[in-house]
C-alpha cells in the first residue's frame, strides 16, 4: 500500500505529463515564488523547510533562480546565528 506521499507524486506526474515547455516554465517559477513567500518575512509564516521544499520541486523542473535559491538557503542554515556565538563566549567566561 502506498502511502499519501507517494500517491501526491502519482497525480502530480500525471498532471504535469501534458504540459508544455511553456506551462512548465510557468509551474516552476510559480514554485520558485511560493518558496520565496515561505523563506521570506512577510504576510505568511516563515517555514525554511517547505521554502526548501518548493525550491527543489522548481529546481527539479529546471529552474536555475530555484536552485541558486537552495544553494543560498544551504549558506545560510550553515551558519551559526551571531547571537549563539555570543551566548557560548559568555558561558564560557
Amino acid at each position: 500500500m502506498e502511502n499519501n506521499t507517494d500517491q501526491a507524486d502519482e497525480k502530480a506526474l500525471l498532471v504535469t505529463a501534458g504540459l508544455s515547455v511553456g506551462e512548465r516554465q510557468a509551474l516552476a517559477e510559480t514554485q520558485y515564488q511560493l518558496g520565496r513567500l515561505y523563506e521570506a518575512e512577510g504576510d505568511l509564516p516563515t517555514n525554511r523547510q517547505v521554502a526548501r521544499r518548493w525550491y527543489e520541486s522548481a529546481a527539479d523542473w529546471g529552474y536555475r533562480p530555484a536552485a541558486a535559491a537552495l544553494h543560498a538557503l544551504s549558506d545560510r542554515s550553515k551558519r551559526r546565528p551571531l547571537a549563539t556565538l555570543v551566548g557560548a563566549r559568555n558561558r564560557r567566561a
